[in-house]
């Protein structure tokens, strides 16, 4: 990274810069007795990605102890620009994430094996597979196991699943999104509220090398 910030400065891009650091997952090494796995399960050492981000002519930094999202990369990206946010989207921009917002936090194996954050509370949900076992059944100490649940703030390396003690807490989760989510397995994703490149656009995007 200070190499990054190094080059920037050199050119003078640097205050005029948005630098964000991150990654799409993380990896088990070891974990939950798994080595260099990213896939099937979503314990934290999967979902759980650095995100560091340095505004234009920023010189303090600030931590954002509240559960973010990389959808959120978006919109803040567009609120640093000054650009409107568009009506599409669950992305919030970093600087307007409410304290008192309890929000849901979604992760994504496929579409059908998601998990979901509030507050100190992650839920797990393993589809069958064609075989009829749960897709966890092969990788983790939790067989035979639909839904599993954990507290982040006890339990943050997820050893002890409460799913089997935490009823309300489970109705809770299902009463909020789940069973959209559900809902949603197996089907194919379509996207909403995106409008044709006009040719101006398609040429920048040929310049930048996304086009021919």
């Amino acid at each position: 990274m200070e190499f990054l910030l190094n080059g920037l400065a050199a050119q003078g891009a640097l205050d005029n810069s948005i630098v964000i650091i991150t990654a799409d997952h993380g990896e088990s090494l070891g974990d939950h007795h798994l080595y260099f796995n990213h896939c099937w399960t979503l314990f934290n050492e999967i979902v759980r990605v650095p995100l560091i981000i340095k505004y234009p002519g920023q010189r303090t930094g600030a931590l954002v102890v509240e559960n973010v999202s990389l959808v959120d990369i978006f919109p803040t990206i567009l609120r640093a620009a000054g650009i409107d946010l568009p009506p599409f989207g669950d992305g919030i921009p970093l600087n307007a994430i409410s304290v008192d917002a309890q929000r849901l936090i979604y992760s994504y194996f496929w579409i059908s094996n998601f998990c979901v954050i509030s507050d100190a509370w992650k839920l797990i949900y393993y589809p069958k597979n064609k075989g009829g076992k749960y897709i966890n059944n092969f990788f983790s100490e939790y067989p035979e196991r639909h839904l599993q649940l954990f507290n982040l703030s006890d339990d943050p390396a997820e050893l002890h699943d409460l799913s089997g003690e935490e009823e309300a807490v489970i109705q809770w989760f299902e009463n909020s999104r789940i069973r959209d989510q559900r809902r949603r397995e197996g089907a194919e994703y379509r996207t909403s509220g995106v409008s044709a490149l006009t040719p101006a656009e398609r040429e920048v995007l040929r310049s930048l090398g996304y086009a021919h």
